[in-house]
Order: C-alpha cells, then sequence, then structure tokens
C-alpha cells in the first residue's frame, strides 16, 4: 500500500508541474466530479472493507485527487461545468441515496465506480484529439499505482466488489496513457 501511495503521489507531483509547466488543462468533468465522488467512494469503500488499513491507499488517493483539483484551479485552466458534470454529480447524489436505501456501502461504491468510468471519458476524447493535452507518465503512474491495492484485496479477501475500485481505477487511468502514447507516435 506504501508503494502505491508513493506512486500516486509522485504521479500527482509530476502532473501539477506540467500543468505550471507546460499549461496543461485538466478536463473539468473529469477532475470536479473525481473531487465530489473520491470522497464519498472512500467513505462507502472503508465501510465496505471494514477496515481502515486496507482503505489508506483510497484515502491517500482522496487527498492527492482533490489536492490536483483545487491547485488545477488555482493555477490551471478550468473550463465552466458542462451537462456532463452535473450529470455526474448525480451519480453522487444516487450512490449515497443508494447507501441510505440498501443500506449497503457496497452497492454505493459500485454506482460510484460507474460515474468514476464516465468521468473519464472527456479525458479520453481530449487525448485522443490532442495527445499533448495530457502527459503520459503521469496517467501510467496512477494506474500503476493500483497494482499494490488490487494485490491487497485479493490477499486480504472481502468479496469481489473490493476489486472493482482499483481495477476500474487502474484500467481507466492506463486507458488515458495508452492513448496519449499511441497518438503521440501517430501524428
Amino acid at each position: 500500500m506504501i508503494l502505491g501511495m508513493i506512486m500516486y503521489f509522485s504521479a500527482a507531483w509530476m502532473y501539477c508541474g506540467k500543468m505550471l509547466r507546460f499549461g496543461t488543462a485538466p478536463s473539468p468533468a473529469t477532475w470536479l466530479p473525481w473531487a465530489v465522488m473520491a470522497i464519498i467512494n472512500a467513505l462507502s469503500f472503508q465501510v465496505m472493507r471494514g477496515d481502515a488499513i486496507s482503505t489508506i491507499g483510497v484515502w491517500s488517493a482522496v487527498l492527492l485527487n482533490d489536492g490536483v483539483f483545487l491547485f488545477a484551479l488555482v493555477k490551471g485552466k478550468f473550463s465552466k461545468m458542462q451537462p456532463l458534470d452535473y450529470i455526474l454529480l448525480a451519480i453522487v447524489l444516487i450512490s449515497i441515496v443508494t447507501w441510505k436505501a440498501a443500506g449497503s456501502a457496497s452497492y454505493a461504491n459500485l454506482v460510484l465506480q460507474v460515474g468514476i468510468f464516465i468521468s473519464i471519458v472527456p479525458t479520453w476524447i481530449k487525448a485522443w484529439h490532442k495527445p499533448s493535452s495530457e502527459p503520459a507518465i503521469p496517467w501510467l503512474i496512477w494506474g500503476m499505482s493500483y497494482v499494490p491495492a488490487l494485490i491487497v484485496m485479493i490477499i486480504d479477501w472481502k468479496g469481489w466488489p473490493s476489486l472493482v475500485l482499483p481495477i476500474n481505477a487502474m484500467t481507466i487511468q492506463l486507458i488515458v496513457a495508452g492513448i496519449v502514447l499511441a497518438r503521440s507516435k501517430v501524428r
């Protein structure tokens, strides 16, 4: 878990550096919902897992995601909110209602995984059309930072819902890196 946290921090540091040096403009449709979803995601994941130790990596991701969002808000360039931003924020509310109505943190967390997956689509599209808009290395490191969490979830097995978050997070972030790397070579 510590290795994953170090990787996540390193990627956030690099990403913020790219924002300052090269004017990388994060997609608000990705980062704004992540800033909000990350908190509910971590809470529901911790309740679902039943312990704080296996979720420490998720909580560090909350701090870093929200830190990158705030850094981009202050130092970066965000466009105004789009309809997708509101849809994703509605998914957060749906997950909270699901958690309360069903009494299940697992259901709430699974609903959030759908929102997290949808929220990356604008970044994929931006990276596809303009690969230079996203730095590949931070996304690659962010994706790989979930491998230690995935290993912990398998070793400390508490059911398949525990695997969805690290697999989802790893996949969506590696896809950003893959798009940037593949499209950079094409052009």
